[in-house]
């Protein structure tokens, strides 16, 4: 049995995350060269590390709304996921420190662990069907998050500009997907047929 609030209260998190990333992006693609670059780094990883918070509610959220089932593919897929984005919460905590390279390795580790564990989830939620309007979303949101994390890696192989781009187009269209899955779970707990469940 489903508890409607806390998927309501968890969905409404997602869709702010969602939202904080789509702002990251915004804000990125909106400041001049010539403004402070820390000030708007900062910002930056703050509205980070509000949206990776949000996308850890979104996971409970599943988990509370029956989308991942009783399943162990479920279970472990929702886990997995949590370490890939706590592993990416950390990078964006760590970036706060002066002279520390450990977040450099965190964002492709955690993106990879978040990506499979998303493919985990995406299968429990199409088996179950719960969510019968995106029941695919969390594969797409996983497959998001490697990209954003592959955009940052390629800092180290590509012009400087083109990677900006796809850093840009990678977060907002995560942002995206996690603001729709975020809505999704919102309107589904709020459905006067969910309450009943």
């Amino acid at each position: 049995m489903a508890n409607t609030d806390q998927v309501r209260m968890a969905g409404l998190a997602t869709l702010i995350g969602g939202l904080a990333w789509i702002v990251a992006a915004l804000l990125y693609l909106a400041t001049p060269v010539s403004a402070d670059a820390n000030e708007v780094n900062t910002l930056q990883s703050i509205l980070s590390i509000v949206g990776i918070l949000g996308f850890l509610a979104g996971l409970f959220a599943l988990k509370s709304s029956g989308a991942l089932g009783d399943n162990s593919i479920g279970r472990t897929g929702l886990w997995v996921a949590a370490v890939g984005l706590i592993a990416i919460l950390a990078a964006a905590v760590l970036a706060f420190v002066p002279n520390l390279e450990v977040d450099d390795m965190l964002w492709p580790i955690g993106g990879l662990i978040t990506l499979v564990g998303f493919v985990m989830v995406g299968m429990a939620t199409m088996q179950t069907r719960v969510l019968s309007q995106w029941p695919a979303l969390p594969i797409a949101i996983g497959i998001a998050m490697f990209l954003v994390v592959a955009a940052y890696t390629t800092l180290f192989f590509l012009s400087a500009d083109v990677a900006n781009w796809l850093i840009i187009v990678t977060t907002a269209l995560a942002g995206i997907l996690w603001a729709l899955l975020g809505y999704t779970l919102w309107s589904w707990a709020s459905r006067p047929s969910t309450a009943t469940r």
